[in-house]
């Protein structure tokens, strides 16, 4: 292997299956030597009947700058965000799985991401970072950025940069004909996360810290979640939201169950704070707000929602660990870390049994629960291969390379 093999690398990213669970639609990340970028295009691959081989996977766009591909309720569309140039700012659009061209819904200053469909199809909830207020039709942005004055504990991210208080991450909805979106939150002090909509179409439930000054708080981390209507007409600085579920500690990733049950990535911090601790997987039930979890994960020393440091994943196009609830609530499956290896895992809800379903020499590295419960696209990554498409049939353990 020589040094120019590497840019020869082809990554597989953030792969989502469809509603019926017979596709999955991933980001292709590749690199554009002369460019001296990476391109990231949107690529779909056919789940095989039982006993078929898998046929080729097909691109589904072209332009090097695509990304954040979700699925309709129906299947009939993708969700996703383009760049008009290297330069741009990502912008929403809609793909007719059918057939045409993809129409774009935004032209947001500061970009968009995270799309979300409501149940109904009807509408998409979003992130983005533009304020109407100082976003104006004059108001250019400089050629050169300008000095900082940090006035912050936290002022930068890898991988993100500077953090612009001016334009924070909050939500968005717009219908999906178009129209003019509805920002549904401000406020220079506090983001957004991880938009979801209620099995309902109620609430957009969403991932924030609200605290002014988390730095100097205990616990250091704790993150809640939260509900907000799609329906506001003007955009809410949080007295206008819902607390859905919070603990003395963070949640993260999260995904919502028949009858009100709740599973999120997190877990209680001690007081004084520690350098490290372990997140587990808390199941919530009962009606909003969720205060008391039970830990799944307590009989097992694992670090939920954690893959392994690795220089070969995916370096663009996102993705997220698989979460969700399966066998009609009665089960869940979620990823652990342990001993030099991601797992995929199914916890019984109701006697707690875990068990480990993908091999102990592998890595989970991104993907995600088909509505229906039935499969799981994965991308899985070994030894010898940086990470290849799959797709987990849980009836049957059958792990199928795609």
């Amino acid at each position: 292997m020589r040094e120019e093999d590497l840019l020869r690398l082809r990554w597989v990213a953030d792969p989502r299956m469809s509603p019926d669970g017979e596709r999955v639609v991933f980001t292709l990340v590749s690199v554009d030597i002369d460019a001296d970028a990476y391109r990231t295009e949107l690529w779909l691959a056919e789940v095989p009947v039982a006993g078929a081989s898998p046929t080729a996977p097909r691109a589904l766009t072209t332009t090097g700058r695509d990304s954040q591909a979700r699925w309709s309720p129906d299947g009939s569309h993708l969700a996703f965000v383009r760049k008009a140039d290297a330069e741009a700012d990502a912008q929403l659009h809609v793909l007719p799985m059918r057939g045409g061209e993809a129409r774009s819904l935004t032209s947001l200053r500061a970009g968009v991401s995270s799309p979300a469909w409501s149940p109904d199809g009807s509408r998409i909830a979003f992130l983005s970072g533009h304020d109407p207020a100082r976003d104006t039709a004059e108001a250019k942005k400089p050629k050169n950025a300008p000095a900082r004055v940090v006035t912050h504990p936290e002022f930068r991210w890898n991988g993100d940069g500077f953090v612009d208080l001016e334009h924070l991450d909050h939500l968005w909805v717009i219908g999906v004909e178009g129209g003019e979106p509805q920002r549904l939150t401000c406020g220079d002090r506090f983001k957004e996360s991880s938009p979801v909509w209620s099995r309902d179409g109620r609430w957009i439930l969403y991932t924030t810290d609200r605290r002014p000054q988390p730095w100097f708080g205990q616990p250091v981390e704790d993150a809640e979640v939260r509900a907000i209507s799609p329906d506001l007409t003007l955009p809410s600085d949080g007295s206008d939201t819902v607390l859905v579920a919070d603990i003395a500690g963070p949640l993260g990733p999260f995904a919502e169950g028949p009858s009100g049950q709740l599973l999120a990535i997190g877990g209680i911090r001690p007081s004084p704070a520690r350098s490290y601790d372990q997140n587990t997987l808390l199941h919530f039930k009962g009606e909003w707000p969720l205060t008391h979890a039970i830990d799944l994960a307590a009989s097992l020393d694992v670090a939920v929602g954690e893959g392994i440091s690795s220089d070969q994943h995916p370096p663009r196009g996102g993705g997220d660990l698989p979460l969700g609830f399966i066998e009609q609530g009665n089960a869940a499956v979620f990823v652990h870390a342990h001993h030099g290896a991601s797992q995929l895992a199914r916890v019984d809800l109701r006697s707690g049994a875990i068990e480990a379903l993908t091999p102990a020499d592998r890595e989970v590295i991104q993907g995600d629960v088909s509505a229906d419960g039935r499969r799981v696209a994965l991308t899985l990554g070994g030894l010898t291969t940086p990470g290849d498409l799959y797709v987990h049939e849980l009836g049957t353990g059958t792990l199928t390379r795609l």
